[in-house]
């Protein structure tokens, strides 16, 4: 099963000074299994509580219909449209996995009510696939008229808010990070990035703790 759930293993930088009469050994290694201990985070400053989200500009498919094979007009979504208002937004490493999928995204589904009560405006889901892919994932699990799933194709804000992870070897390249933030009036009031397997500081519950 493809993982969906990455661990964090930094990559330390080590100075490192050649010395005389060290012999290097090769050693044969075989390809590294599917597990989230083994994928790797790209360093860069993470946004934290109290910090103002960078500036960025998504794209998202405004859906009439649940059915995943009918398209629609991608439309822009900047964030400037969150000024005033209290926005939970939720990453994903990549739509049509398992555990975003079966765990993460059914979460909010569910909790949905409960993010209205506690004053929450809009809820989003946030991925690196294209806006047509996240869109027809919105619609495969009748999430519409609940939360929208928006796509940084390019990872422009993604980067800049240090919520990218490096998963080339196994073949996903680079992606999002699992987490998720309230952003209240454009500030960070919380975020929980997953260290390792499962759903715990970013799913629903754990945000709803927070509100």
């Amino acid at each position: 099963m493809p993982p969906c759930e990455p661990r964090t293993s930094w990559k330390r930088s080590l100075r490192s000074t050649a010395l005389p009469h060290t012999t290097h050994h090769t050693h044969k290694t075989s390809s590294p299994p599917l597990h989230s201990k083994h994928f790797t985070h790209t360093r860069t400053m993470t946004i934290e509580v109290g910090s103002t989200i960078p500036s960025g500009t998504f794209a998202f498919v405004d859906n009439v219909d649940d059915d995943p094979s009918i398209c629609g007009k991608p439309q822009q979504l900047k964030t400037d449209e969150w000024k005033g208002k209290k926005i939970v937004l939720f990453g994903v490493p990549g739509a049509f996995t398992p555990t975003c999928s079966e765990a993460h995204l059914p979460g909010y589904l569910e909790g949905f009510e409960k993010l209205q009560s506690k004053g929450v405006d809009a809820v989003y889901c946030i991925a690196s696939n294209d806006v047509f892919v996240v869109s027809a994932w919105q619609r495969a699990l009748k999430a519409g008229n609940k939360l929208t799933c928006i796509s940084d194709a390019t990872l422009t804000w993604l980067e800049a808010a240090g919520l990218v992870q490096d998963l080339s070897h196994v073949g996903f390249g680079k992606r999002s990070k699992r987490f998720a933030a309230i952003i209240n009036d454009l500030k960070v009031e919380y975020i929980g990035i997953e260290e390792g397997g499962g759903v715990t500081v970013s799913g629903a519950e754990a945000v709803l703790a927070k509100l």
